[in-house]
Parts: C-alpha cells; sequence; structure tokens
C-alpha cells in the first residue's frame, strides 16, 4: 500500500467520489490503484465538508441529503 501512496495512487479501497480505472500494462497485467473523479458525488463531498466546516452535525448533513434522496456510497442512504 505504501508503495502505491508513493506513486500517487490509491492505497486501496473505493471511495464515495471516486471509480476505479481498468487500465492494463504493457504486459497486460492489471494497473492497480488508478482513481477518477465522479464529478456529482465529489460535490457531494465538498458540500459535506462545508457544512461541517460551518458547524453543521454530520447527523443534520446526512438527514437533509436523505431527504433530497441523495444515494450514499453503495447507492443507500447516509
Amino acid at each position: 500500500m505504501r508503495g502505491r501512496v508513493e506513486r500517487g495512487t490509491a492505497g486501496g479501497g473505493l471511495c464515495y467520489g471516486c471509480k476505479v480505472l481498468k487500465k492494463l500494462d504493457a504486459n497486460g497485467e492489471p494497473i492497480r490503484g488508478d482513481r477518477e473523479v465522479i464529478p456529482e458525488e465529489a460535490e457531494v463531498v465538498r458540500r459535506i465538508f462545508r457544512e461541517f466546516a460551518s458547524g453543521k452535525s454530520p447527523e443534520a448533513t446526512a438527514a437533509d441529503l436523505n431527504t433530497e434522496s441523495i444515494p450514499g456510497p453503495l447507492g443507500r442512504a447516509w
């Protein structure tokens, strides 16, 4: 994992707001750790940070996201 992070790629796991990029190297082996930002989900992440920084509780933010039918990670409720 450390080597991936030092090369500037993801260390593991898939975070909300990103998707895995499936690429192969010259030998046909999968290149691991490359991610692409999903713009709509990234905006939700920015919103969560803005609201938290302004003092809004995570519970209140989650309730608002659910009320607005914005799907959370894995398409579930927040």
